[in-house]
């Protein structure tokens, strides 16, 4: 009896934490993984009140373990083993830090709509205070949008301009409160439509870009509404984002006539060299390079967090990149690049081959399944991180890797075939 309750204690406080999580994110990475230790020091006590924790998690700590492995081999052949081996550890914060969340949704059945709720509220708030910062120069904390970045708005993360990436990333987990609670779509729409308008004033390009993209395949697919309605909100949406577009000059040169111009698609007329294509910006120098490194070390890579270090090597100069003398960067801003540059095909192959079976797996739970509503956000969560055409964050840093692990709780509670 003693043990239930002090379980019950520990998963509460467990779930508390959650919820200060996102909030952490824009705090900043110090109370970030301040509060991820606090969540593995639970998990561990839970692991202990739990007689059957570790046979209910046994594939998925097998399948981690198998990973890892592969990880310290890459330490050791790494051109900066230290770092690499430091790297590949801190990946089992967030292992943990997947399986602590997993267990709550799993042991508490109002937790995955309470938690999804709370992020609804979070990105509510977050939305609002950027568009006050939009409006009048700075958000309710007195944090003001700088000119030094193009009037680009930060919202409440202060020197960080990811508020665009925040809300992006976060919003598909945030709608799974409106199934649960069997909203009406207008209702979702509506929600959609604000954060899609908030995430395009930011200027943050790929996050527009992806969440413009997978908002369309949601609406595609959603099964909540017919195909009459389906076209009717797609119209609606197309009148409102291209309004957004055509009215605000700033979004349009930034979002459109940029990404046209480093597609070739259109001339640019402030830049000397005509032939001027996506391999000849900053972020193609970056592909560029990573895939010179993979050449150079095809089978185990360079080592995690190394291309800051690679990059920088005489052999590289010959690159076909005009930006090559702003090749280097601490990652190559795309974690397939990443992932083959740092690991070779040691690491890559099986990353690449869990991924294709976990989206071969949730179309095909979609699709043959119409009572699981959740497949579907899991889809969008999925691609908004994993869709290989986009540049990201690095796939190992404290900020950005936290989001990669939650799509990866997702995923597997939903392949674990637990409904709501």
């Amino acid at each position: 009896m003693k043990s239930n309750l002090v379980h019950q204690q520990t998963l509460n406080v467990l779930k508390i934490l959650f919820y200060l999580i996102p909030i952490s994110l824009i705090i900043g990475n110090a109370v970030l993984n301040i509060t991820t230790v606090l969540i593995i020091i639970n998990l561990i006590i839970i692991s202990f009140l739990d007689k059957n924790f570790f046979t209910k998690y046994q594939k998925i700590f097998l399948l981690f373990l198998f990973f890892l492995v592969l990880l310290l081999i890459n330490s050791f052949f790494s051109i900066n083993k230290i770092s690499s081996f430091v790297a590949s550890l801190g990946i089992i914060r967030y292992f943990f830090l997947m399986i602590a969340l997993l267990y709550c949704i799993e042991n508490d059945n109002l937790f995955l709509e309470k938690i999804s709720k709370f992020l609804f509220l979070l990105l509510t708030f977050v939305a609002f205070d950027t568009l006050i910062q939009y409006f009048f120069g700075k958000d309710i904390f007195g944090i003001e949008n700088t000119s030094s970045h193009g009037q680009r708005l930060n919202g409440p993360f202060g020197d960080e301009y990811v508020v665009g990436s925040y809300l992006s990333k976060l919003f598909f987990f945030s709608l799974i409160y409106f199934f649960i609670k069997k909203k009406n779509f207008i209702y979702i729409f509506v929600y959609l439509t604000f954060i899609l308008i908030v995430v395009f004033l930011t200027k943050e390009r790929m996050a527009s870009l992806m969440f413009l993209f997978v908002s369309l395949i949601f609406i595609c697919l959603t099964k909540k509404i017919n195909i009459k309605n389906k076209i009717l909100f797609l119209i609606i949406f197309s009148i409102i984002v291209s309004s957004l577009i055509n009215f605000n000059k700033s979004i349009k040169d930034h979002l459109v006539i940029r990404s046209m111009q480093q597609l070739n698609i259109i001339s640019n007329p402030n830049d000397k060299n005509e032939n001027f294509f996506f391999k000849d910006s900053q972020w193609g120098a970056h592909f560029i390079t990573a895939y010179h490194i993979f050449k150079e070390n095809p089978v185990v890579g360079s080592g995690i967090k190394t291309f800051r270090i690679e990059c920088g090597e005489d052999k590289y100069n010959v690159i076909d990149s005009v930006n090559k003398d702003i090749r280097c960067n601490t990652h190559p801003h795309n974690i397939y690049f990443e992932i083959i540059s740092e690991s070779g095909l040691l690491l890559f192959l099986p990353f690449l081959i869990i991924n294709l079976f976990i989206i071969f797996k949730l179309f095909r739970n979609f699709f043959n399944d119409t009572k699981n509503s959740l497949t579907l956000i899991v889809i969008c969560n999925f691609l908004m991180l994993f869709f290989p055409i986009q540049t990201t964050g690095s796939f190992f840093s404290t900020w950005n890797g936290f989001f990669y692990w939650i799509v990866y709780t997702l995923v597997a509670y939903d392949l674990r075939k637990i409904k709501f």
